[in-house]
């Protein structure tokens, strides 16, 4: 298949990208298998990435993620521009992939690469909108302002039905605020992320930028479990099942590590209509949805959306503003680690000799 070409996936592919254009040459770690659902015909497969591929893709993140956070926020979102327009130059070739390895129609599978870009353009905007606060002192002659500092490394763990989207919706976002994100993606569905990564970093080596993408993909769970307690991984973002959620949301908890945790409920909440009743909330019992209403707090959110679309909507655990598009929700403060409120003391101009003042 030539669209297969057009994105660098081959029949046996690399299961870690380093930076630079280096990836892994590991090739006794395991064996990822990638099958059209449709058909049971294998499309690719991946090499498992070793415990010390995994070391080396965490250091590099790391490594990037001091001289990334030095960056401007608008030249962070240029370099996301760059990434969207490669997105949209690939559109055709990448939606025909996600529809071939998940197994979306055609049209489904564009869709998602479109919601790639539409995060991509909202996120190049908000480059330019990291506002922070301005305060009254009290001491004379005298203010106050915040400014928000970047978080870190940000790990991104996406599931099998939105398999490129999702990691959009975090990665770029994260990396106008500041930080390096790395992918573990689905199982399910490697080549999507080999090829998501191919466009980035061709667009990213383009315009002169560093490696702030990278991944992995393993065999089992050894990994994956040593991504989600690695401290080092300052915030996981995890989509997918609710009985592995509750496992990612103790790892996490337990090392006080910052964590966006969307999960598919074990059991389906009454439906009417098309509507999904999706609740922003630190804790969601399925007994609290109805029918009739929604009661909750802080924030409920009624989109209309296929049923698939339910990883559009991510929850929100921090003060922060909201910002809604084409039906996501993205807590921007949720991807910066702190504030730091300066305080600067106002001097008054001096006159100089030419009566202009100094």
């Amino acid at each position: 298949m030539e669209f297969l070409k057009t994105l660098g996936v081959d029949d046996f592919n690399p299961g870690a990208y380093f930076g630079d254009g280096e990836w892994s040459t590991t090739k006794d770690a395991g064996l990822i298998e990638s099958f059209n659902p449709a058909t049971g015909e294998c499309i690719g497969s991946i090499y498992g990435a070793s415990e010390a591929d995994y070391e080396r893709v965490i250091g590099t993140a790391q490594n990037v993620f001091e001289s990334w956070r030095s960056i401007p926020a608008p030249k962070r979102g240029e370099a996301v521009r760059l990434c969207t327009d490669a997105l949209r130059k690939h559109k055709d070739a990448l939606g025909s992939l996600v529809a071939l390895e998940m197994g979306k129609i055609k049209a489904e599978g564009d869709g998602e690469v479109q919601e790639m870009i539409d995060i991509g353009d909202f996120a190049l905007g908000q480059s330019r909108m990291l506002y922070g606060l301005t305060m009254h002192s009290e001491r004379a002659k005298h203010r106050m302002y915040e400014q928000w500092h970047p978080l870190g490394v940000v790990g991104v763990i996406s599931s099998f039905n939105f398999p490129v989207a999702v990691w959009a919706w975090n990665a770029f976002i994260s990396a106008i605020c500041g930080n390096t994100t790395v992918w573990k993606p689905s199982s399910k569905c490697p080549l999507c992320c080999i090829a998501v990564q191919n466009v980035c970093n061709e667009a990213l080596e383009a315009g002169g930028f560093p490696p702030i993408f990278l991944s992995f993909m393993a065999t089992g769970h050894d990994l994956a479990n040593r991504f989600v307690e690695d401290d080092r991984v300052k915030l996981v973002s995890f989509t997918g099942s609710t009985w592995v959620g509750r496992n990612v949301g103790k790892r996490v908890a337990e090392r006080i590590g910052r964590q966006t945790v969307l999960l598919v409920p074990l059991a389906r909440p009454p439906m009417q209509g098309r509507h999904l009743v999706g609740l922003l909330l630190h804790q969601v019992r399925l007994e609290d949805i109805r029918e009739e209403a929604v009661i909750a707090k802080p924030l409920a959110l009624v989109i209309e959306r296929n049923d698939e679309q339910v990883a559009a909507l991510q929850r929100l655990q921090h003060r922060s503003t909201i910002f809604l598009s084409g039906g996501r929700s993205t807590g921007i403060a949720w991807y910066f680690g702190y504030t730091e409120t300066h305080s600067i003391t106002q001097r008054a101009a001096q006159p100089v000799e030419n009566g202009s003042l100094e």
